[in-house]
């Protein structure tokens, strides 16, 4: 790459004239490539870096990429269309709106039927109101792990049964920041790769009061805006050794009843040094391994008074800057009460 010192570099884009993606190429040389990341590296022997961003006029959305900026364009003027134009069914009990009336017919099904045939799950407590979903949670948790078909990731030791699960793990691990379609919040600087996790972030940190569905735990005090995370609880703290969902590490014998702690143990303990990605904060020397920790590290350490939202326990004073500290104080201080 030396050969390129003193080059002047430029990204050569999308042409409508045809649909694939065109490669960058540096217009000093013969070089050229369709990877970002590859371009980048050879353009940093450069004096000069030219990086064309395309920005949305409706929205936060920024890209190096064309076709990304297209592609988005066309979502963000069919959202656009759709809150003026389409028709939508509106749930006469809970206000939910949903663009297909079969969707609607589900949510009504679910959540506010008193429809009492149940199919149980024969080996837990699991049980609900339709057979895909009984077949499905049949599938993700009781069939032989040598039964089922992996989907391996060629990057890390990350394996799932679903390829489309396998899909969201390429986008979240391994994807550049800059080809990838982001979702802002538009009352704080949150963003993510995904709308699903933006629409989480809306309802738990910025709905009102008054519009706020709480999922309440019936055996202890805890509630919760998530009912993954109501679930997640469950199965921790009050289903016996038996009924619970284990996860279990497959270097090792530890396992554990939550996820994401499993997610953490693999990194903490398994990963080599060479792949872990390392999250460092822009404010100080702080880094880890895992992004939640830096995101609590930062509220913590650097966020303004002003901007905290407090996590208030509803039976005693504690306050706490992060919904995990509520947590672990009611479980700590109100459960066994």
């Amino acid at each position: 790459m030396k050969h390129t010192r003193g080059h002047r570099t430029s990204l050569q884009y999308f042409n409508c004239e045809r649909a694939n993606i065109e490669p960058f190429y540096c217009i000093d040389c013969n070089f050229q490539t369709q990877l970002t990341i590859i371009f980048k590296e050879h353009s940093k022997n450069t004096n000069r870096r030219t990086f064309q961003k395309y920005t949305c006029n409706h929205c936060h959305f920024k890209s190096h990429s064309c076709i990304n900026f297209l592609q988005h364009s066309i979502k963000c003027v069919k959202v656009a269309h759709e809150e003026t134009v389409c028709t939508w069914y509106n749930c006469d009990q809970c206000g939910r709106r949903y663009k297909y009336k079969y969707s609607l017919k589900q949510h009504k099904i679910f959540k506010h039927s008193y429809i009492d045939k149940w199919y149980q799950c024969g080996k837990c407590a699991y049980k609900t109101k339709e057979i895909p979903y009984l077949k499905h949670h049949m599938s993700l948790n009781h069939l032989n792990k040598t039964d089922v078909k992996a989907f391996e990731c060629d990057k890390c030791p990350y394996k799932t049964r679903y390829k489309g699960t396998l899909k969201h793990h390429m986008t979240a691990r391994h994807s550049n920041d800059h080809d990838v379609e982001w979702h802002y919040c538009k009352k704080c600087p949150y963003k993510s790769k995904f709308n699903s996790n933006l629409k989480s972030h809306v309802n738990v940190h910025h709905l009102d009061e008054k519009d706020i569905r709480w999922y309440e735990c019936k055996e202890c005090p805890y509630k919760t805006k998530q009912k993954t995370a109501l679930n997640n609880h469950i199965n921790a703290y009050h289903l016996n050794e038996a009924d619970a969902k284990w996860y279990e590490c497959e270097k090792c014998p530890f396992r554990t009843k939550q996820k994401t702690t499993l997610q953490g143990h693999m990194v903490g303990r398994h990963l080599d040094e060479r792949d872990i990605k390392w999250h460092e904060c822009d404010q100080c020397t702080y880094k880890a391994k895992q992004k939640y920790r830096l995101q609590r590290h930062v509220i913590a350490m650097h966020r303004d008074e002003r901007d905290i939202t407090w996590y208030r326990c509803n039976q005693c004073p504690y306050k706490g800057k992060q919904n995990y500290n509520l947590r672990r104080h009611i479980n700590l201080h109100h459960v066994a009460e």
